[in-house]
């Protein structure tokens, strides 16, 4: 039985199945997820508030979600500048989720995520990965570094690639390599705090 609903606005193709993949590995319930690239992100600045409207009446039972989010990469900007203007851009609007919107600026890019477990990389590859020198969160141009780990194991950057590791990604390591991931599993967990799950 589906416990709680998820929709999520992400900045492109490649980030929707890691979205997928993560808000199903962060719940420890069954979820309704549907997440949506929106063209980059030039294009989710401006046009996510009116976006957000299609989560009011995209479950399986057509209604609702229980809690929508937007997320972005800062691409080295502070991150809570970028959710301070993104909060603004929804500023006095108001939606029908049972649990509100929020929002999320991934430190650096969605990559250094898929970069945080190189075991991860190695189950889709099917051979070693070598790992990151962390801080992670602190590397500059993560995509670039995560395509240079892909070609060393043979893996092309694809949208299904980023999701298969995400499939494969262990939350442990993911949250030890980049702790400010904790600050968006809270978010995502939040609703089942609510709802008592």
């Amino acid at each position: 039985m589906i416990r709680a609903s998820y929709g999520a606005i992400v900045e492109g193709e490649y980030d929707v199945g890691v979205f997928e993949e993560l808000f199903r590995k962060i719940c420890p319930y069954p979820v309704e997820v549907s997440v949506k690239g929106i063209g980059g992100m030039t294009r989710l600045m401006p046009r996510f508030p009116r976006w957000l409207r299609m989560f009011e009446h995209c479950t399986t039972s057509g209604g609702a979600v229980d809690r929508a989010l937007v997320i972005r990469d800062a691409n080295g900007e502070p991150v809570a500048a970028v959710e301070a203007r993104m909060r603004a851009k929804i500023a006095g609007l108001t939606y029908d989720f049972r649990h509100g919107v929020e929002v999320h600026a991934v430190k650096q890019e969605t990559e250094t995520w898929l970069l945080a477990d190189a075991v991860a990389i190695g189950r889709v590859a099917g051979r070693a990965a070598r790992s990151t020198p962390g801080p992670l969160e602190d590397v500059q141009h993560p995509k670039e570094v995560f395509m240079d780990v892909l070609n060393d194991v043979g893996l092309r950057y694809t949208p299904e690639v980023c999701r298969r590791i995400a499939r494969e990604i262990d939350l442990g390591t993911l949250r030890h390599e980049c702790p400010s991931f904790v600050l968006f599993e809270q978010k995502v967990r939040l609703v089942s705090l609510l709802t008592g799950h």
